[in-house]
């Protein structure tokens, strides 16, 4: 029986750890969750940075256009220049030949036709150099996003790496609390082959090694208060409630079994049900379930001498043993 308590404390202290485990394993499932969408983020950065290196590339082939118009442009002025040039030169031809009333128009229209040309060159090239201003303003705002999604690329990274060490966490956790399962069992067995495997543990696994725990704490347990003697066993081998408490008299104990007590101290528990991450039992009000300091078959063996009240709870509903410091009478 002792063994029996020895290993219901033992498994309460893994289950302890397979609570902190579970929480472990909810935060890697979150920064699991996390990585996921910064991958996904950090796909888009990589498709964008791709877009905005192609627009770069058409920024420069646009770029190297323009320059080639702009010596184009340089060109046509100085053929500009250089018809002005032999314009004056055939006025001055013409006027020397008595020609010049006959020509005027025809001179007039070439000119008037190549300042044209120019202006049109000018403004093509003034359009083009707005052009590339607006693709500079837009290529500055591409870059300053492409360097704020790096800054969110290294934090995903630093989740990544607290989620690997989390993993870790998990696995050693599992693997501590494995020599507490049955070697048969499929909680075992399972345990056995993820742990082998290598790599992250699965979800199910995990909670199927809780499973189990709970169960054997439970068995545990139920073991421990069946070796006990009922309070209303009439049997001569039992003790009575006060001899147990090492009372002279029923009413010298301070708590008998049936009262209703309240617990007056922090006393946490981790077997009561719906509350796997522990349950702090102060100010509960239960009955007494049981008095015993020593087993109640006369053997004299001790069995709760530090814990001897034995509280039973409705809600949530299970039972545990107290001091009678940590108790007081429930009047209401």
């Amino acid at each position: 029986l002792d063994e029996a308590k020895d290993l219901a404390g033992d498994l309460k202290g893994l289950h302890a750890d397979k609570t902190a485990a579970a929480t472990h394993k909810r935060s890697l499932d979150e920064a699991k969750a996390f990585a996921q969408r910064e991958d996904e983020q950090l796909q888009k950065c990589d498709e964008t940075r791709e877009a905005l290196k192609k627009e770069e590339r058409e920024i420069k082939e646009r770029l190297h256009e323009l320059e080639s118009r702009a010596h184009d442009v340089a060109d046509a002025r100085a053929a500009v220049e250089a018809l002005e040039r032999e314009a004056e030169f055939l006025a001055e031809q013409i006027a020397d030949s008595g020609l010049a009333d006959v020509d005027d128009a025809q001179l007039e229209d070439t000119a008037r036709r190549l300042q044209e040309e120019e202006d049109s060159h000018a403004a093509v090239v003034a359009e083009l150099q707005a052009k590339v201003r607006a693709h500079l303003t837009e290529k500055k705002k591409h870059e300053d996003a492409a360097a704020g999604l790096a800054g969110r690329v290294g934090e995903a990274e630093s989740e990544k790496r607290r989620g690997e060490a989390e993993v870790d966490d998990l696995r050693n956790a599992l693997w501590e609390a494995k020599p507490a399962l049955d070697p048969a069992s499929d909680a075992s067995a399972r345990l056995e082959r993820a742990l082998a495997a290598g790599g992250p543990v699965d979800k199910t696994v995990a909670e199927t090694v809780r499973d189990a725990l709970d169960a054997r704490a439970a068995a545990a347990d139920d073991a421990a208060a069946s070796d006990e003697c009922d309070v209303l066993d009439p049997s001569p081998d039992c003790l009575t409630e006060a001899e147990a408490m090492g009372c002279s008299t029923e009413e010298e104990c301070r708590f008998q079994a049936g009262d209703r007590v309240r617990v007056v101290s922090k006393a946490v528990v981790y077997h009561a049900p719906k509350h796997k991450e522990g349950l702090d039992t102060q100010g509960l009000v239960g009955v007494v379930a049981s008095l015993a300091s020593v087993a109640r078959d006369g053997s004299g063996s001790e069995i709760s001498a530090n814990r001897p009240v034995v509280v039973q709870f409705d809600e949530p509903k299970f039972r545990t043993h107290y001091e009678e410091s940590e108790l007081e009478h429930a009047v209401d």
